[in-house]
């Protein structure tokens, strides 16, 4: 991708973090357990969006999903948390965030969560060095990366919760 092009895809995907960072701030009662289920869920719909069979039989589907959707997300898992961390910090100081406790920690937490699945993301996906460089494989091990994800974290969530 070109220069602008990432600048402009960090840029958004931070507003949104701290979009989501101040919303999330604002709820009344907001448990970290429902967060993670939520992001799983996420995930694991993007996977089935990823592998959906609509789009299978397109070769630049496959193209897009791992020379661009794959590296946006990689940056993503850390521009959005960062991004968390600085509106439910805002929605703190302006004495909106009374949930500010739950988002902050889980965004701060995610900094350990990111260094293992961003590098996995990275390695298998993004830039492979020792798995096959095919758009095809690469775009499988994509659609397995976010449904393992999405799985691991609704998982997480259910122990929790317990």
């Amino acid at each position: 991708m070109k220069a602008g092009t990432w600048k402009v895809a960090l840029c958004l995907t931070a507003a949104v973090g701290a979009i989501i960072g101040y919303r999330l701030s604002g709820l009344p009662n907001l448990q970290p357990y429902r967060l993670l289920n939520v992001i799983g869920l996420l995930y694991s719909l993007l996977g089935v969006f990823v592998l959906s069979e609509a789009f299978v039989s397109s070769p630049s589907w496959k193209t897009i999903c791992v020379e661009r959707i794959a590296p946006i997300l990689l940056w993503a898992h850390i521009t959005v948390p960062v991004g968390a961390v600085v509106g439910g910090a805002l929605a703190w100081l302006l004495g909106r965030g009374p949930s500010a406790h739950v988002v902050l920690p889980v965004a701060v937490a995610n900094s350990g969560y990111v260094m293992i699945v961003g590098s996995i993301l990275e390695n298998v996906v993004v830039r492979p060095g020792l798995f096959k460089h095919d758009v095809e494989s690469r775009w499988r091990r994509f659609g397995l990366f976010l449904l393992a994800t999405g799985l691991m974290l609704q998982t997480v969530s259910a122990i929790s919760e317990l």
